[in-house]
C-alpha cells in the first residue's frame, strides 16, 4: 500500500503554528517580493481569494475582511518541512519526498491516524492522508481526504466523481482532448481498453490509468534527467538588477515545471551569468516554484554587479 502525506495550507500554517492568535482567521502568504498570493488558510478560501491573486489588487479586500498578510519565509517552511518529515519517519517509516509539504510512504499496513496525530501532535501543521494500492490512488484519495475529515482510503467508486482535470497527471490540454471524447471523469477513463488509451494519451497515460486500477508503476518509468538547465540571451545588454530578476524568476519557475513533468526534484540550484555564477542546496528536495524561485533571487543577488552584466 501506499499513503500520500499532505500538509493543509503548509505556509499559512506554518505561520499559525508560530501565532496562535492567527487561528481561525483568514491568512494568506505572499511570493518573494509580495507580488501575489502563495498560500491560504482555510478562512481565506472561504473569502474567494485565488491562488496567485496580484497583492495590490487585492489590498483593500484584505483590510476590510480583516486577512492576515504575510511574506514568505523559505527558511522557516523549510525547518518546519523538515520537522513533519522526521515525525512521519520516526513511526517507521521509509519516505519519498513529493514536494516541500508532501511524501509519499509504503508498506503492508499503513496506520493513518497514528501518522495524522504524530504529525499534528509535534509540529502543530494540520495534514491529510490519501491511501491507496498505487500512488496515483494515493493521491486521489489525499484528494478526497481533505474535504473529508483529512484520512481517506481510495475505493474504486472514488473514481466516478473524479473530473479528469483532477486525476494527478493531467493537464489542461490532456483533459480538453478526453472530453472531446466523452470522457469526463476517471472512471470513464479507466473503462477505455489499453489500446484506445495507449493511442491518444501515450504510453505514460496508460501507465497512469494502471496506477489507477491498482497497478503500481511509476517507478518503472525512465530515469529522470540528471539536470535541468532554462537559460535564454538576451537581444541586448542588461544592466537592471529588476530585469534580469525577471527573467531568472520565470526561468526558475520553468525549471520547477519541468521537474513536476518528469516527476522529479532537485536540491541544488545554480543562477548564472556569462561573467558569473553562484549555486546552492537546499534542506529538502523540491520541484516548488515559490522555493525555488526564492533561492534563485538570493544567489542573482550574489552575483549581480551594476552594469556589468
Amino acid at each position: 500500500m501506499f499513503a500520500l502525506i499532505d500538509c493543509n495550507s503548509f505556509f499559512a500554517s506554518c505561520e499559525i503554528v508560530f501565532q496562535p492568535r492567527l487561528q481561525g482567521k483568514p491568512v494568506v502568504v505572499l511570493s518573494n517580493n509580495d507580488g501575489c498570493v502563495i498560500a491560504r488558510s482555510k478562512e481565506a478560501k472561504a473569502l474567494g481569494i485565488p491562488m496567485g491573486a496580484a497583492a495590490f489588487e487585492y489590498e483593500r479586500f484584505f483590510a476590510l475582511h480583516k486577512v492576515e498578510v504575510f511574506s514568505s519565509n523559505f527558511v522557516l517552511y523549510a525547518d518546519m518541512s523538515r520537522r513533519v518529515m522526521e515525525s512521519i519517519a520516526s513511526l517507521g517509516y521509509i519516505l519519498e519526498p513529493y514536494s516541500i509539504d508532501e511524501t509519499f510512504i509504503q508498506g503492508p499496513e499503513i496506520d493513518a491516524h497514528a501518522i495524522k496525530q504524530r504529525i499534528e501532535q509535534w509540529t502543530g501543521i494540520p495534514v491529510s492522508v490519501g491511501i491507496g494500492a498505487s500512488k496515483t490512488q494515493a493521491k486521489t484519495a489525499n484528494y478526497i481526504a481533505k474535504k473529508n475529515g483529512g484520512i481517506w482510503r481510495f475505493k474504486p467508486e472514488d473514481l466516478e466523481h473524479l473530473p479528469v482535470e483532477d486525476i494527478w497527471g493531467v493537464g489542461r490540454k490532456y483533459a480538453l482532448k478526453l472530453k472531446s471524447y466523452g470522457v469526463y471523469t476517471a472512471g470513464n477513463l479507466i473503462a477505455k481498453n489499453d489500446h484506445w488509451i495507449k493511442k491518444h494519451l501515450t504510453v505514460i497515460g496508460l501507465r497512469m490509468v494502471w496506477e489507477l486500477r491498482g497497478t503500481p508503476c511509476i517507478q518503472d518509468l525512465p530515469s529522470p534527467k540528471k539536470g535541468i538547465v532554462v537559460s535564454r540571451s538576451f537581444a541586448k545588454g542588461v544592466t537592471s538588477q529588476e530585469m534580469l530578476a525577471e527573467a531568472i524568476m520565470t526561468f526558475a519557475a520553468k525549471a520547477a515545471r519541468k521537474l513536476r513533468k518528469e516527476n522529479s526534484q532537485t536540491k541544488f540550484l545554480q543562477v548564472f551569468t556569462n561573467l558569473s555564477s553562484a549555486s546552492c542546496t537546499v534542506p529538502l528536495a523540491t520541484d516548488h516554484n515559490p522555493l525555488l524561485m526564492a533561492h534563485a533571487r538570493r544567489l542573482l543577488n550574489q552575483i549581480f554587479r551594476h552594469g556589468e552584466i
